[in-house]
């Protein structure tokens, strides 16, 4: 538990000073659009997914690794509070529309960013690794039979991959 807990704290670390980092850059648009947190969002959720897809391909990648990158790296990373936060504040400065427009835009986004990283590792990164290692037959009997499963596949595997206990993702052995 407490090699979990110091993992995930020196994760969180460096995803926090990333996004400490990120909002130094001196960009501010007229709109008053919080495009720091939203890209910030974005790419966390496009890492989420990576690593999520990854964990699909490979159920026995090390849990320490997991929460080293996914709890503490991604999760000090993201900002989905500041993001609900400033979406609040523009609907109680008198402009609802614009805070409902980008709380729902960026949860969109997020998903977008895992759903794509999700199809980028698994029809892009693998299949390039796998020429490499020429055993493209398996890869191509897998995305055959992935794609005939359908979209919840992904999810299923997670599902079956991952198990939560005490507050930490753990893999399934």
């Amino acid at each position: 538990m407490l090699t979990n807990c110091l993992t995930v704290a020196a994760g969180g670390a460096i995803g926090a000073v990333l996004r400490y980092l990120i909002t130094l850059i001196p960009v501010s648009p007229a709109s008053g659009f919080p495009i720091k947190t939203y890209f910030i969002n974005f790419t966390g959720a496009l890492a989420a997914g990576i690593v999520l897809a990854l964990i699909s391909k490979h159920p026995d990648i090390d849990p320490v690794l997991y929460n080293f990158v996914r709890v503490g790296i991604v999760g000090g990373y993201t900002t989905f509070a500041t993001c609900f936060t400033e979406s609040y504040v523009f609907m109680k400065n008198g402009n609802p529309a614009f805070g409902i427009a980008y709380a729902v835009f960026s949860v969109l986004s997020a998903y977008a960013g895992i759903y794509a990283a999700d199809m980028l590792v698994n029809n892009v990164v693998f299949l390039l690794y796998d020429f490499a290692t020429d055993s493209f037959e398996t890869v191509q009997s897998f995305e055959t039979e992935r794609w005939s499963a359908g979209e919840g596949y992904f999810w299923s595997n997670m599902y079956m991959a991952l198990q939560e206990h005490d507050g930490f993702l753990y893999m399934n052995t």
